[in-house]
């Protein structure tokens, strides 16, 4: 059952060595740009009067489309295991659940008894979005082969659903990182189904573009 739940290998070490490496100047996903970094130390006078302007802004109404954003992320977050803690113990709870069910056949017990459990992990099951989107994929290229149309459109959008929780595939967008004396080098990242790709914008003498 361990298998289920493998990670897309070389997309995740790829996402691990970009998240350290670089800093996100602009996510495509959401739209907005970190002002966590500059490229330059401002004099302090200078940060003051930024601060200023930034006081007793008032806030912005959400649009239409923002809140139904919101709306659709909340749900998501409800529906799914946040990555971390709650998703591996989710899954260990799964995998004491499946040890269970191959007890209670081993002994021969009742239907009923197998059926209660199965119901259980069942349930839990649907809460680990790296599982959701593996099983949704399978069955949306299952529907495409028998020419249902309707449900490879249910199962498309319900395996990009479960996708979009998964840290690994949130990367795309632009990203700068600093490589000591060659400055600031920024690269565009994105994805062909799950395979990451990404290009330099900039490029020095040592590496082109």
């Amino acid at each position: 059952m361990i298998s289920r739940f493998a990670i897309t290998t070389t997309a995740f070490l790829v996402a691990s060595t970009l998240a350290s490496a670089f800093i996100p100047l602009q996510n495509n996903n959401h739209n907005r740009v970190s002002t966590t970094r500059t490229f330059m130390n401002p004099p302090e006078s200078e940060k003051i009067n930024r601060l200023v302007e930034f006081l007793n802004l008032e806030p912005l109404a959400d649009t239409e489309t923002r809140k139904e954003r919101k709306e659709r992320d909340q749900a998501l977050e409800e529906r799914f295991a946040a990555y971390g803690d709650e998703l591996w113990n989710l899954r260990t709870d799964m995998e004491k659940l499946s040890s269970e069910l191959m007890e209670t056949m081993k002994r021969g017990a009742s239907l009923s008894a197998h059926d209660e459990i199965r119901n259980v992990l069942y349930e839990l099951e649907k809460r680990d979005p790296e599982l959701v989107y593996r099983v949704e994929l399978e069955e949306m290229k299952q529907a495409e082969r028998d020419g249902r149309i309707e449900d490879v459109k249910r199962h498309r959008e319900a395996a990009a659903a479960a996708r979009s929780c998964l840290p690994q595939f949130n990367l795309e967008g632009l990203w700068v990182g600093k490589y000591g004396e060659h400055g600031y080098e920024m690269i565009n990242v994105t994805f062909v189904d799950d395979i990451m790709v990404a290009y330099k914008v900039t490029g020095d003498k040592n590496v082109p573009r």
